[in-house]
């Protein structure tokens, strides 16, 4: 599991990424003219060595400076307040007392596994909670979204992606809480979707807790065939299985969709 970094060090990260930004903004006679600026600001002042590492120190302050980046102590409490609104289920589009955010709160300190779909705030929720977060996706655009939203939240040390689909991704260290979005099971083959699932559940503790989650909202705009709670059931034998149908919505035949399939891991059982 990664090792959480200090308040400091995270203050350093971010300052870096916002004067990295500036850099790449400007033009090479603005960053000239900063050298400058910088070796002037030095060149006053007793006793300094004047190296290419003082220089472009000193241009960072200047950047720092024009930009009015917060010092420690306001960057902090800015970082504190961000991190109860992300604490805040409803605000991560999440159920309050849903199975969903249930989990993911319990799995403080833990790691979890969220794979397919829109995955930022589930995310950013889990890692508020404590918990060291992968994300699997097809989409790598969405993940250079969701490292920035992290590290802007201070939690970028608690998330790491894979650009893979649920079938060609091995489980490296247990999973507390594995949350699937239906299309993450839905497209793969049988054997693939068989192959997939014992391999999550075989990284999966007592107490554990696997969900196939749809969102609200979402039933209608899933193309991938429905996955039943009896088939939910059968890749999990020896699993405490259930469904939760708060937010659930009828299909067109008239049959009611569970909003989030349960499989819960109360006793060891053979994984395969």
């Amino acid at each position: 599991m990664p090792k959480q970094r200090s308040l400091r060090h995270e203050y350093a990260l971010y300052l870096e990424r916002e004067i990295e930004a500036f850099k790449d903004s400007v033009s090479r006679g603005t960053l000239l003219a900063l050298g400058d600026e910088a070796v002037a600001a030095l060149g006053a002042q007793a006793q300094t060595t004047l190296t290419e590492m003082v220089v472009w120190e000193e241009v960072d302050r200047i950047i720092a400076e024009r930009l009015r980046l917060p010092g420690f102590a306001t960057w902090s409490r800015r970082r504190r307040r961000h991190l109860v609104k992300l604490r805040d289920a409803a605000r991560c589009g999440l159920a309050p007392d849903g199975v969903v955010a249930s989990a993911l709160r319990a799995a403080a300190g833990d790691h979890v596994l969220l794979a397919g779909g829109p995955a930022e705030d589930a995310t950013l929720f889990s890692a508020a909670h404590g918990c060291t977060v992968t994300v699997l996706t097809e989409a790598p655009e969405s993940l250079d979204r969701l490292f920035a939203a992290a590290d802007d939240a201070g939690v970028g040390s608690q998330v790491r992606g894979c650009v893979c689909p649920l079938g060609g991704w091995d489980p490296d260290v247990p999973l507390r809480v594995v949350v699937c979005a239906p299309d993450a099971l839905g497209v793969l083959s049988p054997s693939d979707r068989a192959l997939a699932i014992d391999g999550l559940r075989a990284a999966t503790p007592v107490g554990g807790v696997h969900l196939l989650h749809r969102p609200r909202g979402a039933g209608r705009r899933v193309a991938t065939p429905e996955i039943t709670l009896d088939e939910w059931r059968s890749w999990y034998p020896g699993w405490a299985v259930s469904s939760d149908e708060a937010g659930s919505m009828a299909s067109a035949g008239g049959r009611v969709s569970p909003g989030t399939l349960i499989a819960r891991r109360t006793a060891e059982v053979a994984s395969a």
